[in-house]
């Protein structure tokens, strides 16, 4: 495998300068335009490749995201919407240079994260990935980590960096849209309350039933408990 002194050596001029086009290092040091393309030219002509550990060491990165999951790996990832949300992450940080370790909790702990503490130093940033739980407690340490995070889901008392689709919103207008059609019995099928999603959920189908006058019939709410 060819190395930085080998390109030095083939263009004939120092690692320094070398390393400093291949790496784009924002150095005092000048760099002509021409010696640049002879550098990353002899680069490509030798296959060059670089160390992602050595560069990690230099810079004080590990050049990999950490993915949290709430449930056991292989059920997560059966789920398609988990393994698009995984495909996209994973498209993404390939393409400049980072890799994912992926971490979930034991079969016993469905809809809890998994302890973020052990991540430390092996990661440059988590990407969190719900249904979470409102008691998951693991997610109250979140909010004074120092570590970059960002929850793809929600917690009532997570205070950072979140996506999320808008739940209530949804589930608002699709009871509105039955409703425009002259049904009176709308249902509700989902998992437990005890996520927040669906607890957003629940409260967009309950508003449009109460604009209507309509009250909620138990019989048709069907939760399912974790």
């Amino acid at each position: 495998m060819a190395t930085l002194k080998d390109i030095a050596r083939e263009v004939g001029t120092s690692v320094a300068v070398v390393s400093k086009v291949l790496n784009n290092s924002k150095t005092t040091a000048t760099v002509t335009e021409e010696m640049r393309k002879r550098i990353l030219a002899t680069a490509k002509k030798l296959g060059y490749r670089p160390n992602v550990l050595a560069r990690g060491l230099v810079k004080g990165k590990t050049y990999t995201i950490g993915v949290l999951l709430t449930y056991p790996s292989p059920a997560f990832l059966s789920s398609f919407m988990a393994s698009q949300i995984i495909s996209g992450i994973w498209d993404r940080v390939r393409k400049v240079g980072y890799s994912i370790f992926l971490k979930a909790p034991n079969a016993k702990k469905a809809g809890f994260f998994p302890p973020i503490e052990d991540l430390r130093g092996r990661v440059d940033g988590v990407i969190a990935i719900g249904p979470v739980r409102s008691d998951d407690k693991e997610v109250l340490k979140w909010n004074d980590i120092d570590i970059p995070l960002v929850m793809i889901g929600t917690h009532p008392h997570f205070k950072g960096n979140r996506v999320d689709y808008d739940n209530e919103g949804g589930a608002y207008l699709g009871t509105k849209h039955l409703l425009r059609r002259g049904h009176q019995r709308i249902g509700l099928i989902g998992i437990g309350l005890e996520t927040s999603f669906m607890e957003d959920r629940f409260r967009g189908y309950k508003r449009a039933l109460q604009e209507k006058g309509i009250s909620i019939d138990d019989e048709l709410v069907k939760l399912l408990s974790w």
